[in-house]
């Protein structure tokens, strides 16, 4: 399948005295957990969230642009979803981290004196650029800071940040016009230089970079070697990116108040007007544990019993499955060879 797999479980008799009109029972116990893709705010199919700067509110828009009110009270400069579809918001204005739950339900997550950007590793930490330390801060799941090595500090204006699947960190750096990559052992280089005020970063499904340029107005596409590319000009004081799973590209566009739209080709439309300009991030899909059970008519021949299931999409997954029934020896069948 183009964007799925199949799992099939054959019950197979070659013994003609097996009894032919055996009902069988058997059940699949199949968990489907996202394998934790690098956290560069590029999610499988699903809205995509804008958080709404002078109006304090984080506001929700379906793949064909319909807006709607998810909650409200954040200076949402920021945002990332977890796994399990919790959307963590840097609220500058407080020094915060926030928690929303996909219920809308929020509560204070940590406090950061700047907080500027914000990635998940595929561990399900979260970590924060904060502006006012130049460093950046790594945050359990359970909102504890954890330390790091000093590879992860130093920095003049970090803003954007981006996990590749190997999981290296980008940051891009307003202050000094770089991005740097640091490897998960804290080892730091400069991936890029000679931006003008860099701030948004994502990866799309081929694990090329794209980086908003605040300063020239562009975005810039990067090789995992560096290779430097312009994907998109002329926009005005771009901040923030997201990538969806079409590998379109969306922009906050910050003097105009709109998110635009890039094809992978490039072709640009306007998706939302009177955005203000905060945050993107696409709403996950998350995991998911499901219990598929069946009964079925184990013949022989032609009859021979064929059951399984399908699982759609084109994010990485890890399946956990177990089948469970009644052992065929008891009626005196041998197994297939």
């Amino acid at each position: 399948m183009k964007d799925g797999f199949s799992f099939f479980l054959f019950f197979v008799d070659r013994e003609t005295k097996f009894m032919k009109n055996s009902i069988v029972g058997f059940s699949f116990l199949v968990a489907v957990i996202l394998a934790s893709i690098p956290s560069d705010v590029r999610a499988s199919a699903g809205d995509l969230y804008s958080g709404q700067l002078s109006h304090k509110e984080i506001d929700k828009f379906t793949p064909m642009g319909t807006e709607s009110l998810f909650v409200s009270g954040f200076f949402a400069d920021a945002l990332a979803f977890d796994v399990r579809g919790n959307l963590f918001v840097a609220d500058t204005e407080r020094g915060k981290i926030v928690k929303v739950t996909p219920a809308g339900a929020h509560l204070d997550f940590a406090t950061i004196g700047n907080p500027m950007g914000l990635a998940f590793d595929a561990s399900g930490n979260l970590f924060v650029s904060d502006a006012s330390t130049g460093s950046i801060i790594k945050l359990t799941p359970t909102g504890g800071s954890s330390p790091l090595p000093p590879g992860f500090s130093g920095f003049n204006g970090p803003f954007g940040l981006a996990f590749d699947r190997n999981g290296n960190l980008f940051v891009s750096e307003v202050n000094t016009g770089t991005i740097s990559k640091i490897t998960p052992a804290g080892t730091k280089t400069t991936f890029a230089s000679g931006l003008s005020s860099p701030e948004g970063l994502a990866f799309d499904s081929a694990g090329n970079l794209y980086e908003v340029d605040f300063g020239s107005g562009k975005v810039f596409k990067f090789t995992s070697v560096g290779g430097k590319s312009t994907f998109a000009m002329g926009l005005l004081a771009p901040r923030n990116i997201a990538i969806d799973q079409n590998d379109n590209v969306f922009v906050a566009n910050f003097t105009t108040q709109e998110i635009l739209k890039f094809t992978p080709a490039g072709g640009k439309s306007t998706f939302a007007a009177n955005a203000n300009s905060g945050g993107l991030a696409f709403e996950p899909a998350t995991a998911q544990l499901t219990n598929i059970s069946t009964r079925a008519s184990v013949q022989t021949g032609q009859g021979v019993t064929i059951a399984g299931f399908i699982i759609t999409g084109t994010q990485s997954k890890q399946v956990v499955l177990r089948g469970i029934g009644p052992s065929l020896s008891n009626f005196g069948a041998k197994p297939a060879s």
